[in-house]
């Protein structure tokens, strides 16, 4: 039974919402494991915390956008950002499987990112018509998008914890 490209979009927001809260619920285990190096400014909870929801809610609006406009460039979007949450996944089947433990984020990638991205990549291959050559072309736009968009989310995050704590000791005044 063939998957329509429609519903692999839509469930899209979906299956990231859980696996960002899948590592957001051993928030130091996570920053620990993945971020060791960068600034404690970048990876404190509030930042991680809107990092998280930014991301999940930008996703839902280029999801929301593929559906609507079915041929539009929000449809390729919604391509890139399946095979970057894909490398997402293997990065931490990868790093679970070099450290012998498993890190956070790592049950739901295992149990559902993987299984949604072959999902995802069937529909894209059958039912859209994507060839390998545009697959491959996918894969290397998620190598590169996927650091990108989290250091984008968590600089943006960072503003906008910095903007609430600003706001918040200006109302303890």
């Amino acid at each position: 039974m063939a998957v329509s490209f429609e519903w692999v979009e839509l469930a899209l927001p979906v299956v990231l919402a859980i696996h960002n809260a899948d590592e957001y619920a051993k928030y130091e285990e996570f920053v620990d494991a993945y971020h060791p190096r960068l600034s404690k400014t970048l990876t404190s909870r509030p930042a991680i915390r809107y990092a998280t929801i930014a991301l999940t809610v930008f996703v839902v609006i280029i999801a929301g956008l593929a559906y609507i406009y079915p041929e539009s460039v929000f449809v390729e979007m919604c391509k890139v950002s399946i095979f970057a949450l894909l490398m997402n996944a293997i990065g931490h089947s990868g790093l679970s499987l070099k450290r012998r433990r498993i890190l956070p984020g790592t049950y739901s990638a295992v149990l559902l990112v993987l299984p949604y991205s072959i999902v995802a990549i069937m529909s894209m291959r059958g039912g859209a018509g994507a060839s390998y050559s545009e697959l491959a072309t996918l894969v290397a736009l998620g190598l590169l998008t996927a650091p990108a968009a989290v250091f984008l989310f968590l600089w943006l995050a960072y503003g906008l914890s910095r903007l609430e704590s600003g706001a918040t000791s200006q109302q303890v005044r």
